[in-house]
């Protein structure tokens, strides 16, 4: 049986501490998802990551790096590994270019 996306979330996030998971009961969008999450945080500095990228080992080397007291974002750059798999992966990668 397939696990819903909440669901399996919810498994990893009791099994990693660093993973808090938050529900915006309210939501309808991917912005009013990450507006909330960034409302809950507390830190200096707050990552935003899709579920399906998978950053380079050293990506927050890098932001740190290149962060200075006057920076208020970071944006790095993506590249579609399967990009020539399907149409889809073509579109994402023409849409990530």
């Amino acid at each position: 049986h397939r696990l819903k996306t909440r669901e399996k979330v919810v498994k990893v996030g009791a099994s990693e501490r660093e993973l808090v998971v938050k529900r915006c009961n309210t939501s309808t969008s991917k912005a009013e998802n990450v507006n909330h999450g960034v409302g809950l945080s507390s830190g200096n500095v707050v990552g935003i990551l899709d579920a399906d990228h998978l950053p380079m080992s050293n990506s927050l080397s890098e932001v740190a790096r290149l962060w200075t007291p006057e920076t208020c974002a970071l944006q790095g750059s993506s590249f579609v590994r399967n990009q020539d798999r399907n149409m889809l992966t073509r579109l994402v990668s023409i849409e990530e270019g």
